[in-house]
């Protein structure tokens, strides 16, 4: 509900606004209409030429023998349109200034036209959902329309089976210049694949692997049966070892001691030597001179005899050295032995089957987990192989298709409709011009007026006045619009400056203009109590033209027909009016009581019974300094004893000071306002001073107020003030008054 009222609202503004500058927004549009007509009918007879052009892919025969899409429409991004590539083609500069050098196109001044100027005619466009080209071209010359197109149409073909040709001719040569290439790697991956084969001893790698398998079995078999054999050995030999008591080789080497001469001669010797010291050890003492002698025989036959096991030694390549006792052996240890190394040898012999047998089987584990990675080597260089056999397969049939396809006219574009004239000018076209200028006349009143609404910085409705000033408002007085008329038609002349604002309390006393005062009058009763009286009233406003004098006057009435005795004092000395409005002679006045002391009562002229004046005098040359004197707080007091009422008409605030300071001695200010004449400049200035000042301002009557911004219309019907007559018998429209503006 709250919306919809603020809707109406703004509504009710606009319409306010379009009212109020509604001259200004009908000029721009009658304007803007005027020059869209004026531009119509100036207009030459612009007229249309069209052609269609069919875009498709080559037909090219030798497709089935892979030739290459010379000419094809293929786009290459995924937004692209081949047939909108093909559309800017044809208004490439190269085309346009072919066409325009040909046709000898000029422009105004005789110059080559330009092609950006040329391309502003013309248009290229994709009939939607078809594969079709439109070629238009407007001029005012019909038949240079018709030769444009039909000359921009073939120009583009041309050179659109040059293009291809073109495009053909230069395949042709990169094939050529690559075919060698790709031949020498054919041969080289040959070269590869031979040598490969060579190195690594491949024939067939299939066979090989079958093969493999069964010769590896047929060793596993035999590598069983050597290994049993030799365990077989092992046994035996280890039998005899354990019997003789020495190993293999310290059997051999005491097999040859035993049968060396020389060993035994000594061994002899020593062994005799040896048991003739064993004897006198137990009959002599250790240190007996023969015990002695038999040792140094012993160490001596020891060492010959070492040194002649270590010839034997040498002789059999055989190191290492026998105990004494080893160095003889009878024949059944000698048979014994002999026996060993038979054994031995046989064990040796198995052995070395055993290790030759694992190696050779080793040798084809290896071999066989070799062929997979060999497989795979030879099959990618064979992979390799096939792929650039294709490639050099493919260039040499593309080779062939370009040597063929550059002979034939490959286009890709056909000629649908020449360019045929549309039967009416194209332009201008009157009814959608007035269409437009209707538009564009709208958009240019609405910004003229909200141009104006914006430059305008017064106050225009009783909503915006309460906005700037935070005051009750304690009436809303109607604008009257005779008197406006009346003013309007107001000639100054000799002691009649302005035209005279009007008494409605006197003269229309049951219009709603007086209600609206009477209004103000009971308003302001209501502000005054007890406590604080409201007696000493100033009547001010922001700015001249406001009509605060007329208020003051009406105002006084309205306070005096209640029985109330009244003064009301023009203190505008700078511009006063009072005695205009009332038709007093102003000789004298407020300024002769304040400079010369004289007594009031010769200078205050009595209206009614309950209403005095006081006009303001000559004019003082510094009005503030009377205003602001002890004098004037004197005056005013003096008359606070005589009257109930005293008002005070004092000059705008925004043009001086004089009201703020006879406020000091009044019990409240009441700021006339008017809106479209105060400003929000003055206004924000006059409520700062009022502010400033620190006097009780009592509120704001707000004059001249219309039906939309008040709410005074309900007096209509109920007020009559047509048949309002003055004093004098005379229709208020036949009064020359109105408010002070």
């Amino acid at each position: 509900m709250q919306a919809l009222e603020d809707d109406r609202i703004d509504l009710g503004k606009y319409l306010t606004i379009l009212k109020r500058r509604w001259l200004g927004g009908a000029i721009a549009f009658g304007s803007i209409l005027s020059l869209v007509i004026a531009y119509t009918l100036l207009q030459k007879p612009v007229y249309q030429a069209q052609g269609l052009l069919l875009l498709k892919d080559s037909e090219n025969p030798l497709a089935s023998m892979g030739a290459t899409s010379v000419g094809n429409l293929v786009a290459l991004g995924g937004k692209s349109s081949p047939i909108d590539t093909e559309a800017q083609i044809i208004r490439s500069t190269p085309i346009i200034q072919e066409l325009i050098t040909t046709l000898q196109l000029k422009d105004p001044q005789g110059q080559l036209l330009k092609p950006e100027a040329f391309l502003e005619s013309l248009s290229v466009n994709n009939i939607r959902g078809t594969d079709l080209l439109q070629v238009s071209y407007r001029s005012t010359d019909p038949k240079q329309a018709v030769a444009i197109v039909d000359l921009l149409i073939k120009i583009y073909k041309r050179n659109n089976i040059l293009a291809n040709r073109l495009e053909t001719t230069n395949s042709r040569e990169f094939i050529e210049r690559k075919l060698p290439d790709v031949t020498e790697q054919l041969r080289g991956l040959d070269r590869q694949i031979r040598s490969f084969k060579e190195t690594h001893g491949i024939v067939d790698l299939p066979t090989e692997q079958i093969e493999s398998v069964k010769f590896k079995s047929l060793l596993a078999r035999d590598l069983a049966q050597a290994k049993s054999l030799l365990a077989t050995a092992q046994a035996r030999a280890t039998g005899l070892s354990q019997q003789v008591g020495m190993s293999i080789d310290l059997a051999r080497f005491s097999n040859a001691v035993s049968q060396s001469k020389g060993v035994q001669v000594v061994l002899d010797q020593y062994q005799q030597v040896e048991a003739e010291l064993a004897v006198a050890r137990t009959e002599l003492q250790p240190d007996h001179p023969k015990i002695k002698t038999l040792e140094e025989q012993l160490t001596e036959l020891n060492t010959i005899l070492r040194e002649r096991v270590r010839d034997v030694a040498q002789a059999s390549r055989k190191g290492g050295s026998l105990p004494t006792s080893n160095l003889q052996t009878g024949a059944s240890e000698q048979q014994l032995v002999d026996n060993f190394i038979n054994a031995e040898v046989e064990r040796l012999a198995l052995s070395s089957q055993v290790t030759s047998l694992s190696r050779t089987e080793q040798t084809y584990q290896q071999r066989m987990n070799a062929l997979p990675k060999l497989e795979q080597w030879l099959g990618e260089l064979e992979r390799r192989r096939v792929v650039a056999q294709t490639i050099y397969e493919g260039l040499l049939k593309t080779l062939q298709s370009l040597q063929i396809s550059e002979q034939q006219n490959a286009g890709n574009v056909r000629l649908i409709q020449a360019a045929t004239l549309s039967d009416e000018p194209v332009s201008p076209k009157l009814l959608l011009n007035l269409i437009l200028g209707t538009i564009l006349g709208s958009l240019g009143a609405i910004v003229v007026i909200f141009i104006l609404e914006s430059k305008d910085k017064t106050l225009k409705s009783l909503e915006e006045i309460q906005q700037y000033f935070d005051y009750v408002t304690l009436a809303m007085i109607p604008f009257d619009k005779a008197a406006a008329t009346a003013n309007k038609a107001f000639k100054p002349t000799q002691g009649l400056e302005r035209a005279t604002p009007q008494l409605y309390l006197r003269d229309q006393p049951n219009s709603h203009l007086s209600e609206a005062y009477r209004t103000l009058q009971a308003n302001l009763k209501f502000l005054s109590s007890p406590d604080h009286p409201i007696r000493t009233i100033v009547i001010t406003s922001t700015r001249p033209q406001e009509g605060k004098s007329t208020v003051s006057a009406n105002l006084a009435l309205a306070i005096a027909e209640l029985g109330h005795k009244v003064l009301l004092i023009d203190a505008d000395l700078r511009l006063p009016l009072q005695h205009q409005i009332w038709e007093l002679p102003n000789a004298t006045g407020l300024t002769h009581l304040l400079a010369d002391n004289h007594s009031s009562t010769k200078f205050i002229h009595q209206e009614s019974d309950n209403l005095d004046v006081l006009t303001a005098g000559p004019r003082a040359p510094n009005p503030l300094l009377l205003l602001d004197s002890q004098h004037m707080a004197s005056l005013i007091d003096k008359f606070r004893t005589v009257y109930d009422y005293v008002l005070i008409d004092t000059p705008p605030i925004g043009v001086a000071v004089d009201a703020l300071v006879v406020s000091k001695v009044a019990d409240g200010i009441l700021v006339v306002v008017r809106p479209d004449v105060t400003d929000s400049n003055t206004a924000n200035a006059a409520r700062e001073a009022l502010v400033k000042s620190n006097q009780r301002v009592l509120g704001l009557a707000v004059n001249g107020v219309t039906r939309s911004d008040g709410s005074y219309h309900y007096y209509d019907g109920y007020y009559s003030s047509d048949n309002d007559t003055t004093a004098n018998g005379k229709t208020r429209s036949e009064k020359l008054g109105m408010e002070r503006l």
